[in-house]
């Protein structure tokens, strides 16, 4: 009878542990669920301005896109002010529509960096395109430990108040960049010369953007991040390198993203990151969505026809389009807005 009992035991305990064995195979094996995949149209709003009520009764627009100031959201370091976030995604998420999120660091960063020892550079703006163009702007060297480590702070904090948010459907990476979440930094003028005399080298700013693509993974660990791709400096392999570790290390939940979608792209401006966007996409290694470079409406010679511009990136592959507010409240984009959206939706 004893001998029975042990053997019982023997058996109990096997099955138990072969079970616990399969069980944490299925853990390893299967990550988390990951919150609902972005598709469709999403209106891009100004930084640190509030959504238009007008664009979420739109049937043809999914979201917004959200953008704000590093310097906002942490006015003093390590004090916190979520209101212009917590205030939009509210009314995202009464509308029923998704919501991406996107942080502009770089030369949008509180000042209290620099009392931190963060060296910075100021140069003049020489991009017609900027609201600074001819003006002397400054921006923190981006690739300073300092300056990392601060940001990273920022980012584990963002995530811990909005990782668990399911409508907010993708996080943009941003940090390593120039004023906005673009991986491009100021080229023109004296702005190159005054990088490279700061330490700049391809190594530097890859080993900056892997360090804070890690950190972006681990604080948004179910969601789906963007890298919003451009050709940093020069072509020296800033972009490929950053692009392959981002495919790597964010299987399944990685974006890319072009901010300069026209009627004109690939430009010669465009065209590297447009390509290299292509190629990933083409092998199932990453989701793609372009910005329009500008308003169709407002930036017509810059930006041409919108409908060609969608059609350019329904034919490279676009799964979302970030589109200005003043074209999507046009009344006579209405039908191509709504066959676009039909289209990336289905």
């Amino acid at each position: 009878m004893l001998l029975n009992s042990n053997r019982h035991r023997i058996i109990v305990r096997s099955l138990c542990l072969a079970a616990l064995t399969v069980y944490s195979t299925i853990i390893l094996l299967c990550p988390p669920a990951l919150a609902a995949q972005p598709k469709g149209i999403f209106a891009l709003i100004k930084a640190n301005q509030a959504v238009d009520p007008a664009l979420c009764d739109k049937p043809f627009i999914d979201g917004a896109s959200i953008r704000a100031t590093w310097s906002e959201l942490e006015p003093e370091q390590g004090k916190f002010d979520w209101s212009y976030l917590d205030g939009q995604l509210a009314v995202i998420k009464k509308s029923g529509k998704a919501a991406t999120i996107r942080i502009m660091a770089g030369a949008n960063c509180p000042q209290w960096i620099f009392k931190l020892g963060v060296p910075q550079i100021s140069f003049r703006d020489e991009d017609r395109h900027h609201k600074t163009f001819g003006k002397v702007v400054t921006m923190p060297i981006i690739w300073d430990a300092r300056y990392l480590k601060s940001w990273k702070n920022f980012v584990q904090a963002l995530g811990k108040r909005y990782s668990a948010r399911k409508e907010i459907v993708i996080v943009h990476m941003s940090g390593p960049t120039w004023r906005t979440a673009e991986m491009f930094l100021p080229h023109k003028g004296s702005a190159p010369s005054l990088l490279r005399e700061a330490g700049y080298s391809a190594d530097v700013l890859c080993a900056a953007w892997t360090d804070v693509i890690d950190q972006f993974a681990a604080s948004f660990p179910k969601h789906s991040l963007a890298l919003n791709v451009d050709v940093p400096l020069e072509n020296d392999g800033v972009m490929e390198r950053v692009t392959e570790y981002a495919v790597a290390h964010l299987k399944g939940r990685l974006c890319l993203q072009g901010n300069w979608l026209s009627a004109h792209t690939p430009t010669k401006f465009s065209k590297a990151a447009f390509n290299r966007m292509v190629e990933l996409h083409q092998k199932k290694n990453a989701r793609i969505g372009f910005q329009m470079l500008g308003s169709a409406l407002f930036r017509a010679e810059q930006q041409g026809p919108l409908t060609k511009a969608i059609a350019i990136g329904n034919e490279a592959g676009a799964a979302y389009f970030e589109i200005y507010p003043t074209d999507l409240l046009l009344k006579e984009n209405e039908k191509l807005l709504r066959t676009t959206r039909d289209m990336l939706t289905k």
